[in-house]
């Protein structure tokens, strides 16, 4: 697993420096998603092992996923300060996200499309709608 992550992040490394037109805040959101996603799988692994059921584990997992990402992206991926407006703001984005990737497995679904296909397209899509709506709202947060 640990090799992976390296493989990932080299990767990552060499695709930043092909040209200095690509957004490098793009990568560092990249990032954060991918720490998150290891994250997100580790405690819910943890929930289970301490007897939660699957319904207690997403919680436990999705809750603490949340709020450490939206520490990371305003710190890792967008270089500003931390404060509850920016929280409050990343939920609103991430209540969005899931909206728009619940409405288009809905879509998706009556196409008669291959689950995990499903869940590859929202993920992309979740990412990508994510990283808009946080470019948009989020470097515009004043903080008084």
């Amino acid at each position: 697993m640990l090799i992976y992550i390296i493989h990932i992040y080299l990767l990552l490394h060499r695709i930043k420096t092909l040209g200095a037109y690509i957004n490098n805040s793009f990568f560092r959101f990249i990032g954060v998603g991918v720490v998150s996603e290891l994250l997100y799988l580790v405690l819910f692994s943890i929930g289970l092992r301490i007897g939660l059921n699957s319904n207690s584990s997403v919680l436990l997992a999705g809750i603490s996923c949340i709020v450490s990402n939206s520490y990371l992206h305003a710190r890792i991926s967008f270089k500003t300060k931390y404060h509850i407006v920016f929280l409050l703001c990343y939920l609103f984005i991430q209540i969005v996200c899931m909206a728009s990737a619940y409405f288009t497995s809905l879509f998706l679904i009556s196409f008669a499309i291959d689950p995990y296909q499903i869940g590859i397209i929202t993920m992309i899509l979740w990412a990508f709608t994510s990283y808009i709506l946080c470019l948009i709202f989020l470097k515009r947060i004043k903080y008084y």
